[in-house]
């Protein structure tokens, strides 16, 4: 009579490794007749690898042994345990090398984690917001050079805007330094921005007060991020107040309405701004120039239907400009 075939050893002897004693001679014993009832069903090396698969099954989190029961168990082995003695005896003796190699193995640990924490930063930059794929950033080409530049004239929002009527969304931002006049004192500000109400339709700032689709869409209107809001009016709320502000090259005196609160931008947002005035009072402020397509002053930014690409854009705009410009 031919012997019972006899399952492979390792997958057992794991198993005596990772579970508690109570349980071994049971479960062994039950895999034991397992591999024998299957033998006939299986071939050599499926009912190998159907073997190792119900070994791992059978180790369910009740059956493991402690920790730190495993610990003695791995370290019971008098291989490991020499080896343990080994390198503590030469850690006592050579306590310099070792500083030296603990030192720079935790500076190479730590220079690691700085890097993989910069990159992560870098590549979360405005992922935050939720139409981040299909928002694109407008740029010039120097058609000699073929160099790039983002400074734009409120033109090109103007042609993208007539050259896809109801189809594009645009919003362009412009920097101007600025002067806000609260509580008997003056405060400079370089992050003011003219901007249209389509911000916060385009991007997911979170607007704390006020309406998104008004706030900017007025003359005089101004929206504060709350770090500003707290700033400028520490005694209570800023929405409905009145502000005045004065840009910083000009002797112009605006007396602006507070139309929202924002919440400050994220750090991994690329635009960084405290004040927002709407863009029809920043257009008005420099109406002889807002027509002139030399007057860079713009950052433009579209967000792309799903029905429109890219290319029939590009195409579009390139189209309108070779019909209307002169």
């Amino acid at each position: 009579m031919p012997n019972p075939p006899s399952p492979p050893r390792w997958p057992l002897r794991l198993l005596s490794v990772l579970i508690a004693e109570r349980f071994q001679d049971e479960l062994i014993g039950d895999l034991h007749e397992w591999y024998y009832f299957m033998a006939n069903q299986y071939t050599p090396h499926a009912l190998r690898r159907r073997f190792v698969w119900e070994v791992l099954r059978s180790a369910r989190w009740f059956r493991l042994k402690k920790v730190s029961d495993l610990l003695l168990t791995l370290i019971d082995h008098p291989m490991i345990r020499n080896d343990i003695k080994m390198a503590v005896r030469s850690t006592l003796k050579r306590r310099f090398y070792t500083g030296m190699n603990l030192l720079g193995l935790t500076t190479g640990l730590t220079v690691c984690l700085f890097i993989y924490a910069f990159v992560q930063h870098e590549r979360s930059y405005d992922q935050f917001h939720t139409k981040a794929d299909r928002t694109y950033r407008v740029l010039r080409v120097d058609p000699s050079s073929q160099q790039r530049g983002a400074g734009l004239s409120s033109m090109t929002e103007k042609s993208l805007m007539a050259a896809f009527p109801n189809s594009l969304k645009t919003v362009s931002l412009g920097q101007d330094p600025v002067v806000a006049y609260a509580n008997g004192a003056e405060y400079y500000e370089e992050s003011f921005y003219w901007t249209g109400e389509n911000l916060f339709q385009i991007f997911d700032f979170e607007l704390l007060q006020g309406d998104p689709l008004t706030a900017l869409s007025e003359p005089n209107q101004v929206v504060l991020t709350q770090s500003m809001a707290d700033k400028l009016f520490p005694e209570g709320n800023a929405l409905g107040e009145p502000l005045d502000v004065k840009v910083y090259d000009s002797d112009t005196l605006l007396v602006m309405q507070v139309s929202g609160v924002v919440a400050d931008p994220p750090l991994n947002s690329h635009l960084q701004f405290a004040m927002l005035g709407s863009m029809v009072t920043g257009e008005h402020l420099y109406k002889n120039l807002v027509p002139l397509w030399g007057f860079s002053w713009l950052r433009t930014y579209m967000h792309l239907p799903s029905t429109l690409n890219l290319a029939t854009v590009q195409a579009g705009l390139s189209r309108y400009l070779d019909e209307h410009v002169p």
